[in-house]
């Protein structure tokens, strides 16, 4: 094992002293990972994936890191999402009987809250010797919200994440590179500007219905039970997993394109909603469609509801080819499953051979979010999902996938500021600062109420 080390580190330094084209820092970087080589072969995959987290998310979301840490280590909660096609009233009535919460119940509630301050605070209320300007429409309020905001310019805090190697370019070199590495030696682009809006009103839909127990309540769901229609009566999922579907909000007769479905949980979701008049789930293998198709059988049934809106399509989402069909599309991308990474061995991306499978992701996560635009109609939403807290495979991804939009497709995107209306979720997730996102929102997991992790990045296709 020692001769292989002293080897590997020999073929680096050739290539260095010899001109090759990879930099310095990468020996430097490899002469630190080998101090700890000869523990590393004798980890396991949730090992060398916790120690990948540390070094990363440390430096990255410093203080926040450890109590995030701590709940990705500890059991996780779920959300009972209500089965409309069960016995709906009586498995609402159960769950409330239960002490559990209803989602949107709290979400309005927090909604006409923040109204009620709002309008305590507006001008028209106030002394007229206090008004300095008159009250103009609400183009303006955003405006003026957004003054310092309207743009994304590059050279901003991070930016060093924004910007990645495509693989193909790696020479071979992807056995050596940790996923920062892929980045940190490439400069900022200086001339590439964002457009940035805030989020317009966020819709909870009135028969979606999902419960939680309260906040520092560990207690399970009990499984589901079968309806007097032959459907299970809720399905458990992560709380946080709600929230690409919600950022959509969708509206009634909308198209709808599911672009990585399995295992199907938000697809179910959308479906809960009664408002899309087309929705397509789509996935790549023949066991993510049949466990997708097994969630739909066992949720939606027989009902005849579905039977001309609703399509299954196992097809590689890289290659799609219906394009601007979709009002509405959720990029649910593949990625390093942070908490599946830290928690079980199989299926794990941090396994030694899977290293350059890893590596590869931001660049096909890029081209799936690439696809779902494509997919979109102008004018039309886009919502990029990810479970995992890489700031390269979330906002590093969005920021490349709209940069290529622009130069290879001259597709123009708007990225949707979404911090005012994820305010409302904040008694079911904990948020990481805007100030350390650029294009979309992180639900980080925290041991009093342990959902997530999720980033969602909202964007609006222009043209």
């Amino acid at each position: 094992m020692f001769a292989r080390k002293w080897r590997s580190i020999s073929k680096l330094q050739q290539i260095a002293v010899g001109g090759g084209n990879f930099p310095q820092a990468i020996v430097s970087k490899r002469h630190k990972f080998d101090k700890r080589e000869a523990n590393l072969w004798n980890k396991t995959n949730t090992d060398r994936a916790l120690d990948h987290f540390d070094d990363f998310y440390g430096t990255f979301y410093g203080d926040l890191w450890p109590s995030t840490r701590l709940a990705m280590l500890s059991s996780p909660k779920h959300c009972a999402l209500v089965n409309y096609y069960g016995d709906y009233d009586e498995t609402i009535d159960k769950l409330k009987n239960m002490g559990c919460l209803d989602i949107q119940e709290i979400f309005e509630e927090n909604r006409l809250l923040k109204k009620t301050k709002k309008r305590k605070k507006d001008p028209v209320n106030m002394p007229t010797n206090v008004i300095e300007t008159s009250v103009e429409d609400d183009e303006s309020e955003d405006l003026q919200m957004f003054s310092d905001e309207r743009v994304i310019a590059p050279g901003q805090p991070n930016s060093a994440y924004l910007n990645f190697v495509p693989t193909t370019k790696l020479k071979g070199m992807e056995d050596w590179l940790e996923e920062e590495d892929q980045f940190q030696y490439v400069k900022p682009t200086y001339d590439f500007v964002v457009k940035k809006q805030k989020d317009e009103r966020l819709d909870f839909p009135s028969l979606l219905k999902a419960f939680v127990f309260p906040r520092g309540d560990i207690s399970r769901f009990p499984s589901p039970k079968r309806s007097s229609l032959g459907t299970s009566n809720y399905y458990l999922m992560d709380a946080a997993s709600l929230l690409p579907v919600l950022a959509l909000n969708l509206q009634a007769t909308e198209s709808v394109l599911d672009l990585c479905a399995a295992p199907g949980g938000k697809s179910l979701a959308m479906l809960q909603t009664l408002y899309p008049n087309r929705i397509v789930c789509n996935d790549i293998t023949t066991s993510r469609i049949s466990r997708l198709n097994s969630v739909l059988k066992q949720y939606i049934g027989q009902t005849t509801t579905w039977k001309h809106q609703l399509e299954v399509r196992a097809s590689n989402a890289l290659h799609w080819s219906e394009f601007d069909a979709f009002d509405k599309v959720l990029v649910d991308a593949p990625c390093t499953n942070d908490r599946h990474s830290v928690m079980e061995d199989d299926n794990n991306y941090f396994k030694k051979d899977r290293m350059k499978e890893r590596i590869s992701l931001p660049e096909t996560q890029s081209a799936l979010l690439i696809a779902g635009v494509r997919a979109c109609k102008p004018g039309g939403t886009i919502v990029y999902s990810t479970c995992s807290l890489s700031p390269i495979q979330n906002d590093g991804v969005v920021h490349m996938a709209i940069k290529q939009l622009k130069e290879i497709y001259k597709i123009d995107m708007v990225v949707k500021d979404m911090s005012m209306t994820m305010n409302h979720f904040k008694f079911l997730c904990r948020f990481a600062p805007s100030s350390s996102l650029r294009y979309g929102q992180v639900a980080l997991p925290s041991i009093v109420n342990n959902f997530g992790p999720m980033y969602i990045s909202k964007l609006q296709r222009v043209i």
